[in-house]
């Protein structure tokens, strides 16, 4: 029985050897496996993820039952380096989301006067705003990779623009009541928040490329940061202000007459 790959020359280094204590020790070695036809995303890293229980098996033969023995067994192929990310996607999404979250509510937190109740509403906003934004990823069959989280990560900087500006115009409102404050606030900084979403649409042109990541993981993700965006800050969070809106951080000046 002969092995069809043997002494070929792409296996003709396979076995490394070296000497020691006049001993020939073999130092590595690998061998050639095959995977099943794979034709989708899901198919590949779910080949890898089989891969690597295969030769944590095969490690923990050769080492008597330790896993931590001095032998190790790893699978390796081209197209791991691109679905590896796969594997761990859901909670580099959640690490990445927490730590850009609290970078972002501190400095909310700062610029908005150590305001921590009108800091809490903008990151309510915001979270509710990448909690849409992910929900309408899965409408439009944008895929979640190393791509669409790092505009994920975008979005939660970006939201800020959204709803900052509103919540801080409605804490220095004089106004008696939270539903003529939040009126306030809508006609002082509406118009500047509505300036910057008209602004930000200028990525419509990104709808006729003709390279697909830009197409799907800029033209529409970005359209639908700004679209979720505008629409959660100059309908959503006026309305919520007028609710839930924290008290005026100065009182109403008396106005004296001649």
């Amino acid at each position: 029985m002969t092995c069809p790959k043997g002494g070929h020359p792409s296996y003709g280094t396979a076995v490394q050897r070296e000497m020691y204590e006049n001993q020939t020790v073999i130092r590595s070695s690998y061998f050639q496996t095959y995977h099943s036809v794979m034709r989708t995303s899901a198919d590949y890293y779910n080949g890898m993820a089989a891969a690597r229980i295969v030769a944590e098996n095969i490690t923990t033969m050769l080492n008597g039952g330790d896993p931590n023995g001095p032998h190790e067994v790893f699978p390796y192929s081209v197209f791991y380096v691109f679905y590896e990310q796969y594997l761990t996607m859901w909670e580099d999404v959640i690490t990445s989301l927490l730590l850009s979250g609290s970078a972002v509510f501190i400095a909310v937190l700062l610029l908005l006067g150590l305001d921590l109740y009108s800091s809490m509403v903008t990151m309510l906003v915001i979270s509710m705003i990448i909690i849409n934004l992910l929900g309408a990823m899965y409408w439009w069959d944008i895929s979640l990779n190393a791509v669409s989280l790092v505009n994920l990560v975008m979005a939660v900087g970006i939201s800020v623009e959204f709803c900052a500006h509103i919540v801080r115009a409605f804490a220095v409102s004089t106004e008696d009541t939270r539903m003529t404050r939040a009126k306030e606030s809508l006609v002082k900084m509406g118009s500047s928040v509505l300036c910057g979403v008209l602004s930000d649409l200028s990525i419509v042109v990104l709808a006729f490329a003709k390279s697909q990541i830009f197409q799907i993981f800029y033209f529409r993700m970005f359209l639908l940061i700004v679209l979720i965006g505008a629409a959660h800050g100059l309908i959503f969070l006026p309305v919520l202000l007028s609710y839930l809106g924290p008290q005026a951080l100065r009182k109403k000046k008396l106005s004296i007459g001649c």
